[in-house]
């Protein structure tokens, strides 16, 4: 398969109801490297269950990269959990599962 040297985009925009995911994936395929292929919304199903990924980036010859956008603030704190700051306070989040 031969890369175009443009970032290639599955789709110009992206439609969303929250503005984070638009605002990473302009950051994205404004800065991405020429031979990154950039894809939104991807989902995937297993037998009944369904899942969605926010923004994937795929890399020729390494892999990819799942990138999953959350709004607010996110930061780790001293004892190393996550925490996802929303409308009623905090919580704590795991960033893989």
């Amino acid at each position: 398969m031969r890369w175009r040297q443009s970032v290639r985009i599955a789709f110009r925009r992206i439609r969303c109801g929250r503005p984070s995911p638009s605002v990473v994936w302009e950051q994205l395929r404004d800065q991405a490297p020429a031979d990154r292929t950039l894809l939104s919304n991807v989902v995937l199903v297993h037998d009944v269950l369904e899942y969605e990924i926010d923004l994937l980036v795929l890399i020729p010859c390494a892999g990819a990269v799942v990138v999953e956008v959350k709004g607010g603030s996110v930061a780790v704190d001293a004892d190393g959990q996550w925490r996802q700051h929303v409308a009623y306070g905090q919580k704590t989040i795991d960033p893989v599962t």
